[in-house]
C-alpha cells in the first residue's frame, strides 16, 4: 500500500540535495530509499521526478550516461502523462545536455 505521500516533489528534491551534500537523511528518509519507494507507487508525477533526480545522481556519482539517459526518457514520459507543466521540460533539457 501507500506508506506516505506528498503532493509536491519538494521533499524528494530536498532528500536529493541532502544526499549530494552527504548530510544525514531527513526525517529518516534517504534519497535512494525514496526513489525505490516512489518507483513502486502509482503516482506517475512523483515517479517522473524521482527518475529525473536519479539520472542526475547517476551522472554526478558514477558518470553513468547510459543509465541516466534511460531514466530521463522514462521520466519525460511519466511527466508528460501526468500533464506536469514544467518538469517534462527539465527532463528534456537534461537529455539534450547528456546526449552526445
Amino acid at each position: 500500500g501507500l506508506s506516505h505521500q506528498y503532493a509536491s516533489p519538494i521533499f524528494l528534491e530536498t532528500y536529493y540535495a541532502f544526499h549530494r551534500l552527504d548530510f544525514k537523511p531527513l526525517f529518516g528518509h534517504d534519497f535512494q530509499t525514496e526513489v525505490i519507494r516512489l518507483l513502486q507507487e502509482p503516482n506517475i508525477f512523483l515517479r517522473g521526478v524521482a527518475l529525473r533526480l536519479r539520472a542526475m545522481d547517476r551522472i554526478v556519482s558514477n558518470n553513468d550516461i547510459t543509465g541516466a539517459q534511460k531514466d530521463l526518457e522514462q521520466s519525460r514520459d511519466y511527466l508528460q502523462r501526468a500533464a506536469a507543466t514544467s518538469h517534462p521540460g527539465a527532463a528534456h533539457a537534461l537529455i539534450s545536455l547528456w546526449t552526445f
